[in-house]
């Protein structure tokens, strides 16, 4: 079931008939788990629940095509619209899903995944991420004095997720104020809601090309210590050179 109803604070600022934001409950009977929403990613949101635990939506409570969630995602419409994808793609790669139809752009990513960047990009813009271009060096500095607030595990959490605290160009690094962290796919619940449960500062979530996130994030483990010590990121293994035996000359 869901339930939607408007925050204390929005009701307060009178929007309770249009929030900036909702509390949406997903489960059956007792089993139900709350969270609290930005209203412009409802459609993600729902999504990505009903992809991840579709055993706990039961089918007859989920919402029709004209209530919550619309057929498709607001990303895959975009997509179509500006040409980035055709209906003819979307009719095979329902053919491929086993004749289900395609309703979120990561299900497209899935089927497609030269088209993983592109959508990701897409998704940012749609639901209001925006790119930053970031200062490698003061990242550095950054991330050096973020090593006496955020722990190995809180360091290897967000290296896992694909989270990255950086410096965008022309500002300085400092612990005073918010801290901007891009990921790849800030639209991603799991990437919001740790982003909204960080204590050891207080974050801003922007978006990223994955290999932007990847490069900072090696930059990190390679120039500070802590943080290399902390995580674990794949690099590229060196190949081994067996030794070349020699010969000794006669004396």
């Amino acid at each position: 079931m869901f339930e939607f109803f408007p925050t204390r604070k929005n009701r307060q600022r009178g929007l309770s008939e249009d929030p900036a934001a909702l509390r949406v409950s997903v489960g059956r009977g007792k089993s139900l788990k709350t969270e609290l929403i930005d209203y412009t990613l409802i459609d993600e949101t729902l999504h990505e629940w009903m992809e991840e635990a579709p055993g706990i939506v039961a089918k007859e409570s989920a919402p029709t095509r004209n209530e919550s969630v619309p057929e498709r995602d607001r990303v895959v419409e975009a997509a179509i619209k500006r040409g980035f994808i055709t209906e003819d793609d979307m009719a095979v790669w329902a053919r491929r899903a086993g004749g289900n139809p395609i309703s979120t752009w990561r299900q497209v990513v899935r089927l497609s995944p030269e088209r993983t960047q592109q959508l990701e990009r897409l998704s940012s813009e749609v639901y209001g991420f925006r790119p930053v271009l970031i200062c490698q060096m003061s990242t550095l500095v950054l991330a050096d004095l973020l090593t006496c607030r955020v722990s190995p595990l809180l360091w290897q959490q967000m290296f896992e997720l694909g989270v990255a605290p950086v410096v965008e160009h022309g500002e300085s690094p400092t612990l005073d104020g918010r801290i901007t962290c891009v990921s790849r796919d800030p639209a991603s619940r799991k990437i919001r809601g740790f982003i909204e449960q960080l204590s050891a500062f207080r974050a801003d979530l922007s978006y990223a090309d994955g290999s932007v996130v990847d490069t900072m994030m090696n930059m990190m483990a390679q120039h500070v210590p802590a943080i290399g010590a902390s995580v674990y990121v794949n690099r590229p293994r060196m190949q081994r050179i067996e030794s070349i035996p020699t010969t000794r000359k006669a004396a």
